[in-house]
């Protein structure tokens, strides 16, 4: 009789098992397709900040090369003017 009972036990212990560790494999599947989700949008951000401040730095050199020499802070490469 004991035997009947350790064994429905056990059977009844690895089923739970077996049933918790499918849920965590599924919830971490979700997780992983969220993750791809979020890092394509970071990506595409990331695309879109970069050409910004390559736009800015270019025109930030093209206002610097049209300044004029007197207004330029270095006047020689051993310091200030």
């Amino acid at each position: 009789m004991w035997f009947l009972i350790w064994t429905a036990l056990v059977l009844g212990g690895l089923a739970l098992l077996g049933w918790l560790g499918y849920r965590v494999v599924r919830k971490g599947l979700a997780v992983m397709h969220e993750l791809e989700e979020v890092s394509a949008r970071v990506a595409e951000v990331s695309d879109q900040a970069r050409v910004a401040m390559a736009a800015r730095l270019a025109a930030e050199a093209d206002a610097a090369a049209s300044a004029p020499a007197d207004r330029a802070p270095l006047t020689s490469p051993t310091g200030l003017r």
